[in-house]
């Protein structure tokens, strides 16, 4: 299934394998992988990690976040010099794309953060004019589901996206359609959609 993509970006909640039973997360694993395969076989697929890829259960003795999506779907990031495979940044094509986690620790001076810092200092735009940022929680929403959720991470990263003239940024974790209104030198997000997720 040839796309003509450079690349597929996706912002996490893969398999929704949390919400079934212990025994049966592999499977789901197994079936999610079975379902982008044919697609993942042509072009990269670029992808943040959003809550249901956490699947922290104490309960039952599972205390490690993320072991099933960090075993199943590793990640560049030591090549963009970061500390862990829940941050990393790739170049593909003319675009530098940046992932960052809505679920490590982000304020300034944590390692995401400073990784971050001077990941976009090193942004080469002769060769990769195009900077994204692809995150699951989204830092503008106006829609009811997880409003405001991405408020502390708006308030640590948005000087560092407006210094550095992030050209988008994608996230998902709202289940809702986001179009941009220019506000001032500010790219704002507003959103309209009928939310579909259970909560």
């Amino acid at each position: 299934m040839q796309s003509g993509a450079d690349a597929v970006l996706f912002v996490g909640d893969l398999s929704y394998a949390d919400r079934y039973q212990y025994n049966d997360v592999g499977r789901r694993w197994d079936s999610w992988g079975r379902f982008i395969e044919r697609s993942a076989a042509y072009q990269p697929w670029i992808w943040s990690a959003g809550n249901h890829e956490i699947e922290y259960m104490p309960y039952m003795g599972e205390v490690l976040p993320f072991k099933s999506y960090l075993n199943r779907y590793p990640t560049p990031y030591l090549a963009s010099k970061s500390t862990s495979p829940l941050w990393y940044a790739i170049r593909c094509a003319s675009a530098h794309i940046i992932v960052l986690s809505s679920y490590s620790s982000f304020v300034k001076y944590t390692p995401q953060w400073m990784w971050l810092r001077e990941e976009l200092k090193n942004v080469y735009r002769e060769k990769t004019p195009w900077l994204i940022v692809l995150m699951h929680v989204p830092v503008y929403n106006t829609n009811e589901a997880h409003f405001m959720e991405g408020e502390s991470m708006r308030v640590v990263l948005e000087e560092l996206f407006i210094r550095y003239k992030v050209d988008v940024v994608f996230a998902g974790h709202v289940h809702a359609y986001e179009r941009s209104v220019w506000f001032s030198t500010l790219l704002v997000y507003v959103s309209f959609s009928y939310n579909t997720e259970q909560t």
